[in-house]
């Protein structure tokens, strides 16, 4: 009895021992695939911390370049000529220009505002400042705009995966009221889409091509021209029948007037006739 006692008790002995080898392995492929989950997060991490290392490496600084500058030319037209061909040279265009004067004597102004390639802009304000030109005022400035040209080049593709997962749900969609409210989601995303398209082409624009303002006064001595035809003889006639018409038209006023006041006239010199007729009989009586 005692023998079947302590062969009970060393196998009871002997099935905790197994249980507890088992437990520990068990652990410690828990903790391997706990470890190898871990390192599987730490590559993709590391590997899209390196996608937005490359992303950004691949973006050049993003420049905006404009400029003003008042010039004080001796002849306008000959000036505004030299911009407007300095700038096709340049493969630029030209946004405005505008120009005023109040009288044809007087000297002109005016302003010419064009659109200069980027890689040209230093060799078109140096061309400007060296063409003759005083160069009263000159104010240049630039603007980094890169963190909105990449977040908004971002935001458009971010749009563009949520358009495509709506489309795929359309195409999965069954109930009429799915396919409204995904219409309608759908059409929100691409109308975002379409501003920030706008938005990045008029970034691109804005860094391509390079925005100068020229304000332009004419300084020079404005001698008017003397006239060819003087036409003497012409003028001569012209007033020969001013004057004529003058005449005529007092004499045609005079008939007017007495034959218009005629109802007046004539009882009213009757009567200063006869007041002064018997007065001057009178006066011979005495």
């Amino acid at each position: 009895m005692k023998r079947s006692i302590a062969f009970l008790y060393i196998l009871l002995l002997l099935l905790t021992a197994c249980s507890q080898s088992e437990g520990d392995s068990s652990s410690v492929g828990e903790e391997k695939n706990f470890s190898s989950e871990d390192s599987i997060q730490n590559e993709e991490e590391s590997g899209e911390s390196s996608n937005n290392a490359a992303f950004a490496n691949e973006h050049t600084r993003k420049i905006v370049y404009q400029a003003s500058l008042q010039l004080e030319v001796d002849n306008y037209e000959a000036s505004a000529a030299t911009i407007e061909d300095e700038t096709a040279k340049l493969n630029g265009y030209i946004v405005s220009a505008a120009d005023y004067a109040r009288e044809e004597e007087e000297n002109r102004a005016g302003v010419i505002v064009v659109k200069i390639p980027q890689e040209h802009f230093q060799d078109f304000i140096t061309s400007l400042s060296t063409a003759g030109n005083r160069v009263r005022e000159k104010e240049l400035q630039a603007q980094d705009v890169t963190e909105e040209f990449v977040d908004t080049e971002a935001r458009i593709r971010s749009k563009k995966a949520v358009e495509a997962r709506l489309l795929a749900f359309m195409e999965d969609a069954q109930k009429t009221e799915e396919l409204l409210a995904i219409s309608k989601d759908l059409s929100t995303v691409q109308e975002e889409i379409e501003q920030l398209t706008g938005r990045l082409n008029l970034l691109k624009n804005q860094v391509n091509y390079a925005s100068i303002t020229i304000s332009l006064q004419e300084e020079g001595v404005k001698i008017p021209a003397v006239k060819q035809e003087l036409n003497t003889w012409g003028k001569t006639k012209e007033q020969f029948m001013k004057s004529v018409n003058t005449v005529l038209q007092g004499i045609s006023s005079t008939i007017v007037f007495f034959a218009g006041n005629s109802p007046i006239i004539v009882p009213a010199a009757a009567i200063c006739f006869l007041f002064f007729f018997f007065r001057r009989k009178r006066n011979k009586e005495k």
